[in-house]
């Protein structure tokens, strides 16, 4: 009954008018491509790349609003996703709150997530953000992040703290960051990571 619901939301989704092409990467580890309406309604998939043999390789597929009144913007989505020989399956949600205010956003993130091989797992993020340098009415800014949660880079959830930059411009943003996974377990090690994302108007 999910997948048919699912289904239907896509259907519904494609049949209005694209407003732009999103593209994107994540985590040194995942691509991701989003077509968004112009209802702010989008459908993406993210295809995992480099984190796991050929066999392993998975891709998830979510559907999403987002919505923004004044200095709040919030973003909600579903998604589903599997490895491709279905050794595992997730689906869950993604609720964003984001509230913007001078230089400083404030971002509060929710993640309820089933997975059939590690049961349900209730994760969040919490991020702020301040921007160093800014011109053109924000079309181009620098800025610094800083995060923590527990939102998982791959399947499990992992307390997790990142630190890094934002480089945006125009329709580009790049956000290299260095993050210290697992923490307080006994392997915990720093890596550098990147996320970037480039937006197409149709």
């Amino acid at each position: 009954m999910r997948k048919v619901c699912f289904i239907l939301a896509l259907f519904s989704v494609v049949s209005i008018k694209a407003q732009r092409i999103e593209i994107g990467g994540r985590d040194n580890q995942y691509a991701k491509i989003s077509y968004v309406t112009s209802r702010n309604i989008y459908i993406g998939f993210e295809q995992s790349f480099l984190n796991v043999k050929p066999k392993e390789q998975s891709g998830t597929l979510l559907v999403g609003y987002r919505y923004k009144i004044s200095n709040w913007h919030t973003d909600a989505s579903v998604y589903l996703g599997s490895e491709y020989s279905r050794n595992w399956q997730k689906y869950g949600a993604f609720i964003k709150e984001q509230f913007s205010y001078k230089r400083i956003e404030l971002i509060g993130t929710i993640n309820p997530n089933y997975d059939n091989k590690l049961e349900f797992q209730f994760n969040y993020d919490l991020a702020a953000l301040f921007t160093l340098f800014s011109k053109n009415n924000g079309e181009q800014s620098i800025s610094i992040k800083t995060s923590f949660g527990t939102i998982p880079e791959y399947r499990d959830n992992k307390k997790n703290f990142r630190i890094g930059m934002r480089f945006f411009s125009k329709a580009l943003w790049v956000q290299p960051e260095i993050t210290v996974p697992g923490i307080n377990e006994d392997n915990t090690h720093i890596r550098v990571l990147c996320n970037f994302g480039y937006s197409l108007d149709l």
